[in-house]
């Protein structure tokens, strides 16, 4: 009777231990598969800033910073010699951005022809050293003094269509700053005018640069565009 007993318990017990279904769970996708979204790729669609990064980059300088004649000859008979004149920033450290004032100087709110599109030769002021204007005292000197600021690098034409440079130029600017105020409430209107003096300088050596190395090129009306950023009468 006791065997019989032991031989039931044990059949109701390995009938409850049977193994159940196990619940399948949904496996997250490996971090190292490759997802199904798009990954954008530069100058695709999905990513049009690229694009715009390489539709302006920029044409080549020359290796060489010396001075070299535009071949003038070699220039087509209809060709559009009136250049435009732009602004590149080509400093080896750039811990402060070009002054937003000398930028637009150089562009069509300063008074200066916009680059077009289709035009073959333009020019640019290639920035390796600038310093602005600013206010300073010498060691043991009674007075303060103002330093004009400096621009410095080279004026250099380019042929868009052969994608390279024609001839430079380099160009050594130093501002003027005599006659300037040393009081102090006048401190930032006096920066401000030395700033603005420094520029107009900045345009009007890069118009006597170009001469210097081209009689074929120049610079559309910009002789009268610096008398009136200058404040001079026409």
């Amino acid at each position: 009777m006791w065997r019989a007993l032991v031989h039931v318990v044990v059949v109701v017990t390995l009938s409850g231990c049977a193994e159940r279904p196990r619940r399948t769970l949904p496996r997250q996708a490996s971090r190292d598969a490759p997802s199904s979204a798009a990954v954008p790729v530069p100058g695709s669609a999905s990513n049009p800033a690229e694009d715009v990064v390489g539709a302006a980059s920029e044409l080549p300088l020359p290796a060489s910073r010396a001075r070299q004649r535009c071949p003038d000859e070699l220039i087509p008979s209809n060709a559009d010699l009136t250049l435009s004149l732009g602004l590149r920033d080509a400093r080896s450290e750039r811990r402060q951005l070009l002054p937003m004032a000398l930028i637009n100087q150089f562009s069509s709110a300063g008074g200066l022809e916009p680059r077009s599109a289709t035009a073959r030769y333009h020019a640019e002021l290639v920035v390796e050293g600038f310093t602005s204007p600013h206010h300073f005292r010498r060691l043991n000197a009674l007075h303060s003094e103002w330093d004009a600021g400096r621009l410095e690098g080279r004026l250099v034409v380019f042929d868009s269509s052969d994608r390279q440079a024609l001839c430079q130029t380099p160009l050594h600017v130093r501002g003027d700053a005599s006659g300037a105020s040393l009081s102090r409430r006048l401190r930032e209107a006096t920066r401000t005018a030395l700033e603005k003096k420094l520029y107009v300088l900045a345009q009007r050596e890069a118009s006597a640069a170009l001469s210097g190395i081209s009689r074929s090129f120049q610079f559309p009306s910009l002789a009268a565009e610096l008398r009136l950023s200058a404040g001079e009468p026409e």
